[in-house]
């Protein structure tokens, strides 16, 4: 597999979301495993002392520079109020994105799968504070997308760890969490939004619509 090309206009409006539901997931989760009660247990059952190997990304440099081009290209052309087709990205084209971000990135820490209208991923992701600190949260996430006037709101359905759910408790406070927030929070991001009809997961692809000029 060819490395992947230097970073170049990479779309920051696209890795500014997922790093912050990456980061917000970790967030909640390093709280967790920092609370004082049953510590030992909790890391033991759902923390591991290394990373699990994903599986080979398999993408080409050419395939992320593609996939970096579409999305660039789209939100510049969106900010111009142009009449465009929706861009319609399928896991490859989402796993080409995170393998864009390099080996400090996401590249290895996550890859994403999308099943008729749920995104789900494997990942591998560092806990970096408290009594986890260096240990890894290795398992697989579902995530819920969902847009309403304009707004746009990420959330987890469900995150197993060795084939254990988390405990119900704790996904009810996750589930509560919009994964999007700092990216809704943002003024750049949130005024880009304002111009997209609709974001939704369906067929296997995210579709995002833009609002016609």
């Amino acid at each position: 597999m060819e490395s992947p090309p230097p970073s170049k206009g990479r779309g920051c409006f696209f890795y500014g979301c997922i790093i912050s539901l990456v980061l917000l997931l970790v967030g909640g989760l390093t709280a967790f495993f920092g609370a004082r009660y049953a510590i030992r247990k909790l890391i033991a059952t759902y923390t591991d002392a290394a990373p699990t190997a994903l599986p080979p990304a398999d993408i080409s440099a050419a395939e992320i520079a593609h996939a970096q081009q579409r999305w660039t290209g789209f939100f510049e052309a969106v900010k111009t109020d142009q009449r465009l087709p929706p861009l319609v990205l399928s896991a490859a084209d989402l796993n080409a994105l995170i393998a864009g971000t390099g080996a400090n990135g996401l590249s290895n820490k996550l890859r994403v799968r999308i099943e008729g209208n749920r995104v789900t991923g494997q990942m591998c992701l560092p806990l970096p504070r408290g009594p986890a600190r260096g240990r890894y949260l290795n398992g697989e996430v579902s995530l819920q997308v969902e847009w309403k006037d304009g707004s746009l709101a990420v959330r987890p359905e469900s995150v197993t760890v060795r084939g254990r759910p988390l405990p119900p408790w704790l996904m009810g406070k996750l589930r509560e969490q919009n994964l999007a927030r700092d990216l809704m929070n943002n003024l750049d991001a949130a005024n880009t939004l304002q111009n997209l009809e609709a974001v939704s997961v369906t067929n296997d692809a995210v579709v995002i619509r833009p609002k016609e000029p």
